[in-house]
């Protein structure tokens, strides 16, 4: 192909190529300036990944407080502790006293609510069942009668076979030397308990349980 001059010539041969090469430099040159573009400004949703886990951080942060508040420590119960029931041999004046030996003067220092009798001698204090004796029907009047009779008073007690059993020690009361025993159930204001073993006296306490049935006293009234 002829062309008029050298000029035209390159323009012909070489001008589209060049044209190319200069738009493909543009682009590389843009790609680049975008990228460094975009790693000066940081990842748009790295920054909102990062402040969304800082926002869970700090709400789980809340609501681990607010759950440790809400726990309540449990209420320890302290430990109740029981009083035992003074044995037979803290008192040592009534381990050398035999089956129905009375003692000495003693003085009655309580009555309970279940009928039985707090004696003191020597410093000494001793909790005793009446043998014979049963409160299960009994009012509070029988209760209030023997306080009456021998609270804070001078008796004398006596043991039969069986001293202590479980944790109750078992004896007589002599009021001016009557078997107060068989007293109250004269009176009707208890009944007759049966012993298997302590039952020497069995006779006198019978005796006075069938006086109060037969004259409608106490618990017999009709």
């Amino acid at each position: 192909m002829y062309y008029d001059n050298k000029s035209t010539f390159y323009v012909k041969q070489y001008g589209p190529a060049v044209i190319v090469s200069v738009l493909s430099l543009v682009l590389i040159a843009s790609g680049i300036f975008i990228y460094l573009k975009s790693s000066n400004m940081g990842n748009p949703f790295k920054n909102e990944t990062e402040v969304t886990q800082v926002v869970d951080k700090n709400a789980a942060a809340i609501n681990k407080e607010e759950t440790n508040a809400l726990v309540v420590e449990p209420k320890v119960e302290e430990p109740v502790v029981k009083a035992e029931p003074a044995p037979v041999t803290n008192v040592k004046y009534f381990q050398d006293l035999v089956a129905l030996e009375k003692s000495k003067d003693v003085t009655v220092t309580n009555i309970s609510t279940t009928g039985s009798v707090t004696v003191e001698v020597d410093g000494d204090k001793l909790e005793f069942t009446l043998i014979g004796v049963d409160f299960k029907y009994a009012k509070e009047s029988a209760i209030e009668q023997m306080k009456t009779d021998i609270l804070n008073k001078q008796v004398k007690i006596a043991f039969d076979k069986l001293r202590s059993d479980s944790d109750r020690t078992y004896a007589y009361i002599f009021k001016d030397n009557t078997l107060y025993n068989a007293t109250l159930l004269k009176t009707g204001l208890v009944t007759l308990k049966t012993e298997r073993t302590n039952n020497t006296l069995n006779s006198d306490l019978s005796k006075a349980q069938t006086y109060a049935r037969e004259n409608s006293l106490g618990v017999w009234k009709k």
